[in-house]
């Protein structure tokens, strides 16, 4: 017998399967930062891309295809990288600096130590600087100037500097980062794929450095 399903059940299977793929964290995050909702808000065509982010690793590597990571790179700028990896570091960025100012250790705050200190004012140049480049190849792009490869350079560099972003601020947070109530917690975690999702790091430099002739 044959059975037919609805739009709603169907997206619901759908979410199902990349909800195994990817964690309800990592599917949370992908929506809210791609879409600005709630994954159970999101539509079938919307659910659709996820997925194809999620499994996007397996089929962008560059030993076996080559030309797929360079003709999605624009893609993955455009979804993946120009609205979730800056905007995701500064956010619990900013909530860490708050933490820093209230977090008392030997009778002051824990920002206020010299080496906190320091390495806030670097975390926050860092974040300011991948904005500024992301927003410039975001200009480009939509002016038809972005190429392939250029792309590739702003995913690699944003994807890194967002993990080594989040991962000061666990460190910041001493073992409250580390928890799973704390949302440094989960950013951290759900950060670490993005040096994978869509062509890893590695196939960014390798895409790059083969333009360079090496």
């Amino acid at each position: 017998m044959e059975l037919e399903l609805s739009k709603p059940q169907i997206l619901e299977l759908y979410l199902n399967r990349i909800y195994l793929s990817a964690g309800v964290y990592g599917v949370q995050t992908m929506s809210e930062h791609l879409f600005r909702k709630p994954a159970s808000a999101i539509t079938l065509p919307e659910a659709a891309l996820i997925a194809g982010l999620i499994r996007a690793p397996s089929t962008l590597s560059p030993w076996s295809n080559y030309d797929g990571a360079l003709e999605r790179s624009h893609l993955v700028l455009s979804h993946a990288c120009a609205e979730g990896s800056a905007p995701h570091a500064k956010q619990i960025l900013l909530e860490t600096i708050e933490y820093a100012k209230e977090r008392k250790a030997f009778g002051q705050s824990i920002g206020s130590f010299q080496h906190n200190k320091f390495k806030i004012a670097e975390l926050v140049t860092s974040i300011e600087v991948a904005e500024a480049y992301v927003d410039d190849c975001i200009e480009a792009h939509a002016e038809g100037r972005l190429s392939a490869v250029d792309a590739a350079k702003a995913k690699w560099w944003s994807a890194q500097v967002q993990n080594e972003i989040l991962d000061a601020c666990v460190q910041l947070h001493g073992g409250y980062g580390y928890m799973n109530e704390y949302r440094v917690a989960r950013a951290w975690r759900d950060a670490r794929v993005t040096k994978i999702w869509a062509g890893s790091n590695e196939i960014m430099k390798e895409l790059i450095g083969r333009d360079l002739g090496l």
